[in-house]
């Protein structure tokens, strides 16, 4: 298969107001991230397991003010867990939930849910 021509950027321009540093901001801040999950995504389990994950989110939580709750092995079997506490057995830090609570603008109106998912080994 030939190799496909690698596009290059050139020239970025930019115009200067307001508007413009706010949406490049937000979408610099929504870019960063992504490619933060996917490094994490990629990260092999050895290095970003269940006790790195907990972490992490306790630190983006605590500086974010979310609510951050941990369930550990104990409380999973409480909850009857099955699936998550079998997924966990292959793990060397142990099976978690984490579940980050934002409650975002109250007057916004907006309903925002993340749902995501990490098998370790």
């Amino acid at each position: 298969m030939p190799k496909r021509p690698k596009n290059r950027i050139e020239r970025v321009s930019i115009r200067e107001s307001e508007k413009c540093k706010d949406v490049v901001e937000r979408a610099s801040i929504v870019c960063g991230n992504a490619n933060l999950v996917k490094e994490w995504i990629n990260d092999s389990p050895t290095l970003m397991n269940t006790a790195e994950m907990e972490k992490i989110c306790r630190e983006i939580c605590g500086k974010a003010g979310m609510k951050i709750t941990v369930f550990g092995e104990k409380e999973l079997k409480e909850m009857g867990m099955e699936m998550i506490l079998a997924v966990g057995r292959g793990a060397a830090s142990g099976p978690r939930m984490i579940v980050a609570e934002y409650n975002g603008n109250p007057s916004g109106g907006e309903k925002i849910a993340l749902v995501g998912k990490r098998h370790n080994v």
